[in-house]
Order: C-alpha cells, then sequence, then structure tokens
C-alpha cells in the first residue's frame, strides 16, 4: 500500500510540428501515480502569464497545493503546465492550435488520462486567462472548465464572449470560473466579463477577493482553484 504524501514535479518536452521546434511543459504527477492504464486521471492544464514560464507556477506553489488537496479530498489529478512564449499573446497565435492539437494527445498518449471532455479544465492566471478562455472556448469539445484567474481583456471581447457562449446549448457550454482582487489593474476587465455573463444569464463562479495582480494573490487562492476544477471528479 502506497503512503507517499508528495507528488512529482516533471519537466517534459515534445518536438512541436506546428511551431517548427521543442516544445517544453511541466507535469505534476500525484503521490503513488501510478501508469496503469486502468486508473486514468482527470488532467488540469494551467497557463502562465505574460514575461515568465511554466515555472511561475512553481513560485505560485502548485506541488504543494496539490499535495495537500490530494491528501485533503483523495482526488488525485494531473497538472500539465506548458510554456507559452510571449510572441504568441496573440489571437491567431499557433499557441491555439498547439495545445489542443498536439499537447493534448501527446499528454494522452504517455499518461494514463480521461480523455473526455467532463475530466479535462483548461485555466491560466493574467495572460494565460485570456488564452484559456479562447482556447477553451474554441475546444470546448476537449475542454470542460475555463479557469481565469486575474483576466485581462478587451471590453469588446467581453461583450463578444459572453455573446458566443450564450448562443451554445447548457449541455455544450464548459464550465466557467473567474477571480479578481480588488486591488487587480485589471478588475474592471474582468468585472465587466462577469457582467455580460450575468445579464445574459450564463452560469459561471465570479470572486472578488482582496489582492493585487501578482504571485502572493494566486497563491492564497490556488486551494479554492483547485476545489473548483475537481468538482465532480
Amino acid at each position: 500500500m502506497c503512503r507517499d504524501t508528495k507528488g512529482s514535479l516533471i519537466a517534459g518536452e515534445f518536438e512541436s510540428q506546428l511551431l517548427g521546434k521543442t516544445f517544453n511543459f511541466q507535469i505534476y504527477l500525484p503521490a503513488c501515480f501510478t501508469s496503469d492504464p486502468d486508473q486514468p486521471y482527470p488532467v488540469v492544464y494551467l497557463l502562465h502569464g505574460l514575461y515568465t514560464n511554466e515555472t511561475q507556477w512553481d513560485l505560485i506553489g502548485l506541488a504543494k497545493a496539490m499535495d495537500s488537496f490530494i491528501e485533503m479530498t483523495e482526488t488525485p489529478f494531473l497538472v500539465v503546465m506548458p510554456r507559452v512564449p510571449d510572441s504568441d499573446a496573440q489571437a491567431a497565435s499557433p499557441i491555439h492550435q498547439v495545445i489542443p492539437e498536439e499537447l493534448v494527445p501527446y499528454i494522452d498518449e504517455n499518461y494514463p488520462t480521461l480523455t473526455d471532455r467532463d475530466h479535462r479544465a483548461i485555466g491560466g492566471v493574467s495572460r494565460g486567462a485570456s488564452l484559456s478562455l479562447r482556447i477553451g472556448y474554441e475546444r470546448r469539445d476537449l475542454f470542460g472548465k475555463i479557469g481565469m484567474h486575474s483576466l485581462p481583456m478587451l471590453i469588446d471581447e467581453s461583450t463578444s464572449y459572453a455573446k458566443a457562449l450564450g448562443k451554445l446549448e447548457s449541455s455544450e457550454r464548459p464550465l466557467l470560473f473567474l477571480d479578481s482582487g480588488n486591488n487587480d489593474r485589471d478588475l474592471a476587465m474582468a468585472r465587466t466579463f462577469d457582467l455580460e455573463l450575468t445579464k445574459l444569464a450564463i452560469p459561471h463562479t465570479w470572486y472578488m477577493f482582496n489582492g493585487y495582480h501578482e504571485v502572493a494573490y494566486w497563491s492564497e487562492h490556488l486551494p479554492i482553484y483547485l476545489e473548483w476544477y475537481a468538482q465532480g471528479w
């Protein structure tokens, strides 16, 4: 019987045909992880902010928070943290294809995962939140949940995405989580999106906590994020 309580944070990579170069990521494997395909795991894909890389999640405290969450809830899942180049911040960037078309299949082929959308989520902080919304909406066949932490977006984006989500059948629409600090520089943008969703009666979770647009804020609220991602698992 396995008595380990600490998971593993492992660096991974593969050759991306879409980018024409090596694509890097980190993956968190729970304590007592088994590669037995008869014991597959749900997966959360977490994206980092601008001008950093996948190790931002180390600073936020992902591994320690996951260890505590799994020990408390007995709900293990994998967390994949891809490296998103700063030049890939635009909506038309290849990263919007790399994650769903190359990274997700790579993870599913190399790790024992549950491959239905109800057991796969995508989320991120800051710029990673914006990318998660775009990728999650475009590939809602893959992702059943979208987490947006300290979301920066344009006002017209708020309206257009809210309207687009409102046109979807409830069974097709991903679950949505939004949060922002009350002193966050992008609070108005996140709040506008929340109000647009509310106006259209689109179910979503919204929190405004105390805090700023910074690692300390995300670290403090990471347990709440993990609990939300794991709901139903």
